[in-house]
């Protein structure tokens, strides 16, 4: 008989969706190390900087993942220049 799926798990899943943010209009000289540096202050688990599979250079844009919704609340309420843009 087929197991019910854990809520657990379906629960965490909505939480890494609340905790993630979308950081749009990056210069192509972002990288994952620099999103993750420049957000360092609120404690970021991972920062990446979306790369077009064909030529290898950055799309302009990436997500930044908080290990909670507070933190990366936090990081929204404010501006931020990354990278000089």
């Amino acid at each position: 008989r087929p197991r019910a799926p854990h809520l657990g798990a379906a629960r965490d899943a909505m939480e890494d969706v609340r905790s993630k943010i979308f950081v749009g209009g990056l210069p192509a000289i972002t990288t994952n190390e620099s999103l993750m540096t420049y957000f360092s202050s609120f404690s970021p688990i991972e920062a990446i900087v979306q790369m077009d599979r064909i030529t290898g250079r950055s799309r302009g844009f990436g997500f930044v993942i908080f290990p909670t919704v507070e933190l990366a609340q936090a990081a929204l309420s404010m501006p931020h220049t990354v990278d000089g843009k």
